[in-house]
């Protein structure tokens, strides 16, 4: 998958109505992401997550560099105290804002039952 791809997942788990609720509580939530030397903006608005590759911007409070599999992991569920080769420079209380605004989905589902 690709970095774009892994994000749009990390979008899909991300609890909506929540999200917009802490937003408005707590403030923005925008963090730069370095993923594999790939820079990436990602912003939390209207209760959905936004990504801009390419460039960071300086709205954000925080950078994380991660490699494109502890993105996977933070895509799939994979909590961050178990998470591998993540740097936070700054104010990583938004990185754990973010973490904690996403849903857990149970993947082991019965897709057809009888």
């Amino acid at each position: 998958m690709t970095t774009g791809m892994l994000l749009d997942l990390v979008g899909v788990r991300l609890d909506g109505p929540r999200a917009a609720a802490a937003v408005a509580a707590d403030g923005p939530i925008a963090l730069n992401l370095v993923v594999s030397d790939e820079p990436w903006f990602v912003e939390l608005s209207n209760g959905a997550l936004h990504a801009i590759a390419g460039r960071h911007d300086e709205r954000a409070d925080v950078t994380v560099t991660l490699d494109r599999g502890a993105l996977a992991e933070i895509a799939s569920g994979v909590q961050r105290g178990a998470l591998h080769a993540v740097d936070i420079a700054g104010r990583h209380e938004t990185f754990d804002r973010l973490l904690a605004l996403l849903d857990a989905f149970n993947m082991g589902f019965p897709i057809v039952e009888p």
